[in-house]
């Protein structure tokens, strides 16, 4: 995961869909045999430890305040549309709840500002 810059968030939100690799995951990697060699591990956890799809969803939020995002919604407000603000506001204050009709914003980061690196004082 760590080789692939596999979002770790989306990553295991989708887990918790499922209990099968789907195309949704195996697209994060660029090795198709890797992943599948984990997921074979991580089968055998979860049927040992008795981890179900309810304690994952309740564990793994759908949300995440992603600074590409926050960058968005602040642009939108200091030219008076709050609309952005206002979904940033409701995704955050229920992360693990659906909001289907915000789904987008549950998506990795696009390619493009993957590379971008923030600290502490930026």
């Amino acid at each position: 995961m760590q080789r692939d810059k596999v979002d770790y968030t989306f990553f295991f939100r989708q887990l918790s869909y499922t209990r099968s690799l789907t195309d949704e995951i195996l697209k994060l990697f660029s090795s198709i045999d890797d992943i599948k060699e984990w997921f074979e591990n991580y089968e055998l956890k979860v049927k040992s430890s008795k981890v179900h799809q309810r304690s994952m969803l309740e564990v793994n939020p759908k949300f995440t305040l992603r600074n590409h995002l926050a960058q968005k919604a602040i642009k939108k407000a200091e030219e008076g549309d709050f609309q952005e603000l206002k979904v940033l506001e409701k995704i955050i204050q229920a992360p693990y709840e659906e909001h289907k009709e915000y789904h987008q914003y549950s998506l990795p980061l696009p390619t493009d500002i993957q590379s971008q690196r923030l600290s502490c004082s930026s």
